[in-house]
């Protein structure tokens, strides 16, 4: 078995180069509690992002909470979310061979931005969560930073590091906190549905709530409690309405912005009642018969997206996490190749 370097005066640990059919090529990013890399596959001759657990011993939390979004990742196999390649061991420490993906994060495109482009998006990500519900698979942690816009702008859903899994409730791993201590919240606050704010467990509600949210964000230009920290935007996710997405776009045709303004109702039961029936009320969306004074094509706003909105330097990066790997000239590619929010899920 390869064995990987450890240099006890530094307390650092580093993969062998090769295992398991996996040759790493450079790290990409390193984050709470573990290593990203780029490793080619050398089976099936294919690039992959390699998430490794660098110090297990410190946190078996964090190990259960790795195991579960590998279970995820398994679970739900569809067009619009990550693909899961391997999971593995490698010197008693676990990893995950994921699809690397090339592109544009969701928070990287100029806001606001037109209705047709997000009616376009959102329909897949409706896909991605929907399919993702039919496997007893909560995401938690749906934002624009997880969400990336590939080749063909197609729609890719990721970070399954805070997954919940509906037939499992009782793990400790998943548990929600108590309202008391909002700083523990399994999720992004910004994006944390108000019954979660109350230590109510994750649904499909919540999930649909934060669908409407990263819709009303990329529609209206910014979310109305963006400013706010902590204790306030807890108070104010759960007394506060949000107002009216028509207010701030009343461009957008109707039936969009009734659906969003359903999707971030503060009770839960004036949602939809699934991720499904989102997906059904954006695919009857005929953006042709909404009236507009020019003709439009969705490359009209691929263009301005390009001119304003995207960094068009070839990168190679991670999202967010902590310690991003400066990027190597000859590995490069257009757009940006991301994996995993965190190492550390």
């Amino acid at each position: 078995m390869s064995r990987g370097h450890h240099d006890s005066s530094t307390a650092t640990w580093t993969p062998p180069r090769r295992f398991d059919g996996f040759e790493l090529e450079r790290p990409l990013g390193t984050g709470g509690m573990g290593i990203v890399y780029l490793a080619r596959d050398t089976r099936l001759m294919r690039p992959v992002a390699l998430k490794v657990v660098a110090h297990p011993e410190r946190d078996h939390h964090a190990l259960t909470r790795f195991a579960i979004e590998s279970q995820a990742l398994a679970r739900v196999q569809h067009p619009n979310v990550v693909a899961v390649y391997r999971a593995g061991v490698v010197d008693h420490r676990p990893y995950l061979a994921q699809e690397l993906l090339v592109g544009h994060r969701l928070d990287e495109i100029a806001r606001p931005s037109s209705w047709r482009l997000v009616l376009r998006w959102s329909r897949d990500l409706a896909r991605a969560v929907a399919a993702t519900h039919a496997h007893g698979v909560i995401h938690r942690d749906i934002k624009p930073a997880n969400i990336m816009l590939v080749a063909g702008w197609r729609l890719k859903l990721f970070d399954f590091g805070l997954a919940y899994l509906l037939d499992a409730p009782g793990d400790t791993a998943q548990a929600p906190p108590t309202r008391a201590s909002y700083d523990g919240i399994p999720g992004t606050p910004l994006y944390l549905a108000p019954e979660l704010w109350e230590g109510r467990p994750p649904t499909v509600r919540s999930d649909a709530y934060a669908i409407g949210l990263v819709m009303y964000e990329a529609l209206a230009g910014e979310l109305p409690h963006a400013h706010l920290r902590g204790a306030a935007l807890a108070e104010a996710a759960r007394r506060e309405d949000l107002p009216g997405l028509l207010l701030a776009r009343p461009d957008v045709p109707h039936a969009i912005a009734e659906l969003v303004d359903r999707l971030v109702a503060r009770d839960p039961a004036h949602r939809p009642a699934s991720v499904a029936e989102v997906r059904d009320a954006l695919d009857a969306v005929d953006e042709t018969q909404v009236h507009t004074d020019r003709a439009w094509s969705l490359d009209d706003d691929l263009d301005a997206m390009a001119r304003g909105a995207l960094d068009q330097r070839p990168t190679e990066t991670i999202s967010e996490l902590e310690t991003p790997v400066p990027e190597s000239p000859s590995l490069t590619r257009p757009g940006r190749a991301l994996a995993v929010r965190r190492a550390g899920g």
